[in-house]
C-alpha cells in the first residue's frame, strides 16, 4: 500500500504538488477565519489533576492535591521568589503603553492589548486581534457558611469542586443558552480540605456559572435554584455572599 502511494506520487508529482498547495491554502484560510474565544474564569486558581493512587480513597487523593491557604498562597510564594531575584511586582496602576524593555509578557485581553501597543504591532496582527470574538462571561457567587453544604448525595462531601447540571442533555442545553432557567453551575467547597479558608465549624463556598457576554444580569436566584436542587437545606447555610459579575471584572 505504501509502496504503491510512493511510486503514484513519483510518477505524478505535478498533481501531488497541486494537492499539497490546495491542502496548505485550506489550512491557512481556516486559521485566519477560524473565531477564537475567551470564557473568562472568575473562580480560584485550580489545576485539574487526573491520577490513579491505588489503594488509596478519593479523598485521600484530594487531600494530596488541595493546597493549605489556596491558590494566594501559590502566588505570595512565587512573589517572593521573584522578589529574591531582584524584581517587583506593581498592582493597582492601570498601564497605558508599553514598558521601555526588550521582553513584554501581556496576559490581557486582544482589546487591551490593541489599546495599549496597537501601534507597535503589524497591520495583519492588528486585523487578527480586531476579529477576535469574546466567548461568554462568568457571573460568581462567594460563600460564608455555617456548615458544611447538606447534599442529599452525601459523595459530593468527598470533592473539592463539583458540576452541577443535572442530565448531560440539560448542561449541553444550559452552555448553548446560556438561560437563567437551569444553568450549569460550577461549585467549589475548599474548606472541606483545608480548614485555613474558615474558622472553626465555619465553612466557604465558590460557585460560577457561564453568562452572555457583557451580561448585568443578576445569577444568584438561578444559582442557589440549581444547588437547591442537589442540597434542600443549603440557603440555611448561608451566612452571607460576595457577588462578582463578568461587567466588574473586564473592561474591553
Amino acid at each position: 500500500m505504501i509502496d504503491r502511494l510512493i511510486e503514484f506520487s513519483l510518477k505524478n508529482k505535478f498533481i501531488i504538488v497541486m494537492l499539497w498547495i490546495e491542502i496548505a491554502g485550506w489550512g491557512l484560510w481556516a486559521m485566519l477565519r477560524a473565531p477564537i474565544d475567551a470564557i473568562p474564569d472568575l473562580s480560584d486558581n485550580q489545576v485539574i489533576v487526573f491520577t490513579d493512587w491505588q489503594g488509596r480513597s478519593p479523598q485521600e487523593v484530594e487531600d494530596q492535591i488541595t493546597y493549605a491557604g489556596g491558590a494566594q498562597s501559590l502566588t505570595d510564594a512565587l512573589v517572593r521568589h521573584l522578589e529574591d531575584l531582584g524584581g517587583q511586582v506593581e498592582t493597582g496602576r492601570e498601564v497605558t503603553e508599553l514598558p521601555l524593555s526588550d521582553i513584554v509578557l501581556a496576559d490581557i485581553t486582544p482589546r487591551q492589548l490593541l489599546r495599549i501597543a496597537g501601534s507597535h504591532l503589524s497591520t495583519d496582527y492588528r486585523k487578527q486581534l480586531e476579529r477576535f470574538r469574546y466567548g461568554p462571561g462568568a457571573f460568581k457567587i462567594d460563600y460564608a457558611l455555617n456548615a458544611a453544604i447538606p447534599w442529599t448525595a452525601r459523595e459530593c462531601l468527598r470533592a473539592a469542586t463539583l458540576h452541577i447540571g443535572g442530565s448531560l442533555e440539560e448542561i449541553a442545553q444550559a452552555e448553548r443558552t446560556l438561560s437563567t432557567n437551569k444553568p450549569f453551575v460550577l461549585l467549589g467547597q475548599p474548606s472541606l480540605f483545608d480548614s485555613s479558608r474558615a474558622s472553626s465549624s465555619r465553612h466557604t463556598a465558590w460557585a460560577y456559572c457561564h453568562v452572555p457576554n457583557g451580561s448585568a444580569e443578576d445569577y444568584t436566584e438561578s444559582i442557589e435554584r440549581q444547588i437547591v436542587r442537589f442540597a434542600p437545606e443549603f440557603r440555611d447555610c448561608i451566612l452571607s455572599r460576595s457577588v462578582s459579575r463578568h461587567s466588574q471584572g473586564l473592561r474591553p
